[in-house]
């Protein structure tokens, strides 16, 4: 395509990462977690669980990956615009503020609290295999399939503390691998 073809991909992966940033920002219920340089944006809600957001994007047929927690960080979604979706960003904050508006109505957090109260305590180093099941396993995460929605597990996941949460994370993916080389 050249250097002037090239030029106008990225222009316009710019020009449309910076209409959903602008989206985002003028959003009462999203914050803008920093203006992007070119094409990844990311963003969080104080007042609606991104995880509810994006399990309701993913009724729509959108699939966004959510980000928790990290340091000073909050939980958030982010966007990698590239040249190929970019034809598809009204759709997407059409059905974002949809989506958002549902997450204001669904119960958030009751779970997450009682699991940091009950084990975020634990040390990572002193627990075994079977004890990561069986917490993976009360989260409704049961061999390699994963619930239809994920909002309530990704509040606990937020909830419990790095190590631990790292360490189960892991934990989920040894069994996975275990069980597609059986």
């Amino acid at each position: 395509i050249g250097d002037e073809g090239y030029l106008q991909v990225a222009r316009t992966v710019l020009d449309m990462t910076r209409r959903i940033a602008d989206h985002v920002e003028a959003h009462p219920d999203l914050r803008l977690l920093g203006r992007p340089e070119m094409n990844l944006v990311a963003f969080t809600s104080d007042s609606v669980s991104v995880f509810h957001v994006i399990d309701e994007m993913k009724q729509r047929g959108w699939f966004i990956q959510p980000q928790l927690a990290f340091g000073d960080s909050k939980e958030n979604i982010h966007l990698s615009i590239n040249p190929a979706s970019v034809r598809w960003v009204d759709a997407l904050l059409a059905d974002l503020d949809a989506c958002v508006e549902i997450a204001k109505g669904l119960p958030s957090g009751e779970l997450a609290e009682k699991i940091r109260a009950a084990f975020g305590h634990l040390d990572p180093k002193d627990l075994g295999p079977e004890t990561f099941a069986g917490l993976l396993g009360m989260a409704g995460v049961q061999g390699t399939a994963l619930p239809g929605r994920m909002a309530e597990i990704n509040e606990v996941l937020h909830a419990l503390p790095g190590p631990l949460r790292e360490r189960l994370l892991v934990e989920h993916l040894n069994e996975l691998v275990r069980q597609t080389d059986a």
